[in-house]
């Protein structure tokens, strides 16, 4: 049995995990990071809030025009701005909708004037000043404001929106990929010297990794109050969850105190439960926020808590199961694998099939997996009928594979109610428009329908997903 690599990675980047369990053996490639990837069009996403007046609805011939928004879904209502956008989003506070004309977007207002011509490759969700990230075709981002104009000229690798309290936006320089911080004039208030970055926190404070290689923590003005000296260091809520030498772990105030200090190899953020995954001596376990091992490292693998369960595999008992937060079998290992549940109380499973061989040579992931959904007492909700299968999220749906290779989403009853020829679908995002590849791997979003309405090109998450390492434009 083994478990590799470690999970530790920065923001952003892709790691594989490889887990064999006697004859399992199990492949998850995943990508981890703080926010969208910079050349995402999940970006026109981003959850802004929106103005009730009127709201994006398709017409017949698939196009997209605005109706009232009091008016009820599939009521047939008159249309306020008639369909003719390849794209729509809902009004933000500007009074501004971010809309697609062909292949470039552009900002109309409730008459259906375009304020801003559509001439931007690439946008991000308004922030509260006023301006808003966009990328026209040569790849560089700058910020313009309501009326169009450029406050940022486009000359920079990739920007972040203005958030919080601190009137800063992290900018990634064109030329030498550092980071710092823009002000609303577009000026350096904090100098490009960085070569990571996280945004600044309520408090004012924002985690930065100095050239030489170590994390500390920087204010406003671009002072230290917690100087370089970390191996790792995010936010976590007041705090920050840190990592000073390869086996200390903890949670640090702005100061650099320790609230909470263990040994461990890796140490995960808490869940809503205050407990915190944790792997230590070989095995997995969970912590509280006073460091105390609630439950001991012992585990092969552990995933986090949900519905007050959380999915373990023994070290010696290759099969998966579910324990409370006092560490006792809820359900016992009997699965090949689990994941945590969804918000709908149902959690991806693989059966064991009955007298299984073990077969230490079998290569990963074996043909002939089924995955189905089980509930909170281990029963199959959903029969395992898929050849893969992820976690239900908050709007209902779960994206499967069918044995036939085809993609698409499922109910809570495992009715197939959105379903085309996807190589690969992911979940929806707040907008009701969810990422997928089309038999030619190109990325688009889907809606409800599962009719595939905005073409995004390239995104590096979902390339990284569909096993390519090169980007195609």
């Amino acid at each position: 049995m083994r478990f590799s690599p470690s999970c530790l990675t920065r923001p952003g980047q892709a790691f594989t995990l490889t887990l064999t369990l006697g004859g399992l053996g199990l492949i998850f490639s995943l990508v981890v990071g703080f926010g969208p990837h910079p050349d995402s069009g999940q970006l026109l996403l981003a959850a802004q809030p929106p103005l009730a007046t009127l709201r994006p609805v398709q017409g017949p011939e698939g196009l997209y025009g605005y109706q009232r928004a009091d008016d009820p879904p599939g009521s047939g209502g008159s249309w306020s701005i008639p369909p003719r956008f390849q794209a729509a989003n809902p009004f933000g506070p500007q009074g501004l909708a971010w809309v697609r004309l062909e292949s470039k977007f552009g900002a109309i207002d409730q008459t259906g004037q375009l304020v801003i011509p559509a001439t931007i490759e690439r946008v991000r969700a308004w922030s509260p000043n006023g301006l808003v990230g966009a990328r026209l075709t040569g790849g560089l981002w700058g910020f313009i404001n309501p009326e169009g104009r450029w406050v940022v000229e486009p000359k920079l690798k990739y920007v972040y929106p203005f958030a919080g309290p601190i009137p800063l936006a992290r900018a990634q320089e064109a030329d030498s990929g550092l980071f710092g911080f823009l002000d609303e004039t577009g000026r350096w208030a904090i100098a490009p010297v960085y070569p990571e970055a996280q945004d600044f926190t309520p408090a004012g404070l924002a985690a930065v990794k100095a050239p030489k290689g170590h994390w500390g923590i920087i204010d406003a003005q671009g002072q230290w109050p917690l100087k370089p000296a970390f191996l790792s260091l995010k936010p976590e809520g007041e705090l920050f969850l840190a990592q000073s030498q390869p086996k200390v772990w903890g949670l640090i105030d702005a100061q650099g105190q320790w609230r909470l200090k263990i040994e461990a190899d890796i140490l995960e953020s808490f869940g809503d439960n205050n407990l915190a995954a944790a792997h230590h001596q070989g095995g997995w376990g969970f912590v509280d926020r006073q460091g105390r091992w609630v439950i001991k490292p012992q585990y092969l693998l552990a995933f986090p808590f949900s519905g007050g369960l959380a999915p373990v595999a023994p070290q010696n008992q290759p099969r998966f199961g579910f324990i409370d937060e006092r560490g006792q079998w809820v359900i016992e290992p009997r699965f090949k694998f689990a994941r945590s549940f969804g918000a709908n109380g149902l959690a991806v499973a693989i059966p064991v099939k009955a007298l299984e061989p073990e077969k230490p040579d079998q290569s990963p992931q074996e043909d002939n997996d089924r995955f189905g959904f089980i509930d909170l007492k281990g029963n199959w909700a959903i029969e395992p009928i898929f050849k893969w299968a992820d976690p239900f999220e908050a709007d209902g749906l779960a994206g499967v594979e069918t044995l036939e290779g085809q993609w698409g989403f499922i109910n809570a009853k495992g009715e197939m109610v959105i379903q085309g020829e996807f190589q690969r679908v992911f979940r929806f995002y707040p907008l009701g428009l969810a990422p997928a590849l089309d038999q030619n791997k190109n990325v688009t979003f889907i809606n409800y329908r599962g009719q595939a309405r905005v073409p995004i090109g390239y995104d590096r998450r979902l390339d990284l997903l569909a096993g390519s390492t090169e980007p195609n434009g």
